[in-house]
């Protein structure tokens, strides 16, 4: 999955993800400091020091930035770290994976639901059906009523997805980076959608 990375300019992590590191916690990886430097660089005489100057000084961070100061957020993530270990913020991260490919599995066991992009990590994007089979073979409705279903399901409060397009087709968005996941969570998932489902279209 990580083949072609070395090409890219730029890669962000956040910690405040999959770290479970409280908001917020981002790191950016730049092929070529000098882009951030002639994008962030602050020029007003005031903040000029004897170290612009000295190509061997330490790096100031505001010049690599849009905030002229910045908390430390590196702590949270060196605390995450020595509380937890990475060995137990790895089982997280790899239960996760195995549930949410769980839920992928259901997806495509479920005849009212399509599965519209592999999920080898902890996404899922799917569609729900609708109950009269013969509109699924139509796109435009089926896609106008994912669009209804997923303000449905934010107004209804157990689940909250987001919602994306793959391929031009209106997805359900699934993601899950929540160390407290259990198989029965996504099981609900499809339960509470077909509920929400059944107020907008009646009965299948």
């Amino acid at each position: 999955m990580f083949r072609g990375l070395h090409r890219a300019d730029s890669v962000v992590v956040n910690p405040h993800k999959w770290l479970f590191v409280p908001v917020e916690a981002a790191c950016i990886l730049g092929r070529e400091p000098r882009a951030l430097r002639n994008a962030f660089r602050v020029t007003a005489d005031y903040l000029q020091s004897d170290r612009e100057s000295d190509s061997s000084s330490a790096i100031d961070w505001k010049d690599y930035g849009p905030q002229l100061s910045r908390s430390f957020r590196a702590l949270k993530v060196w605390m995450t770290f020595k509380a937890y270990g990475a060995a137990r913020l790895r089982a997280a991260i790899e239960s996760n994976i195995e549930i949410m490919r769980y839920f992928s599995t259901l997806v495509d066991q479920s005849p009212d639901f399509e599965q519209l992009a592999p999920a080898p990590l902890s996404i899922v994007c799917f569609r729900h059906l609708p109950a009269e089979v013969s509109r699924r073979n139509d796109p435009a409705f089926v896609d106008a009523y994912n669009e209804t279903l997923l303000p449905a399901l934010e107004r209804d409060g157990r689940i909250f997805l987001s919602g994306t397009k793959i391929h031009g087709c209106v997805a359900l968005r699934a993601c899950s980076v929540n160390h407290r996941l259990q198989r029965r969570d996504v099981e609900q998932l499809l339960e509470v959608i077909r509920d929400v489902a059944r107020g907008l279209t009646g009965p299948a």
